[in-house]
């Protein structure tokens, strides 16, 4: 279904591409299939699946365990 919403996303990700932005999806899709199969693993991905995605949003998103109460390194 079209949606003003999708219409807007085709249009930012073209504007991106044209202009080499890295925060082009297909940019960093090509980026993850540089990578190696144990980098790949690190972050919850096979080979197999980057290969066959279109888009960033056919790649399965990994769960990180979220760790309430637990002290941050950053403070």
């Amino acid at each position: 279904m079209l949606t003003f919403r999708s219409i807007l996303d085709g249009v930012q990700e073209t504007w991106l591409s044209c202009i080499g932005s890295p925060h082009s999806r297909s940019r960093q899709l090509a980026a993850l299939r540089r990578l190696d199969a144990h980098l790949l693993k690190d972050i919850g991905l096979t080979p197999e699946q980057v290969r066959e995605a279109k888009a960033l949003e056919d790649l399965p998103r990994p769960v990180a365990p979220i760790g309430l109460g637990q002290p941050s390194l950053n403070r």
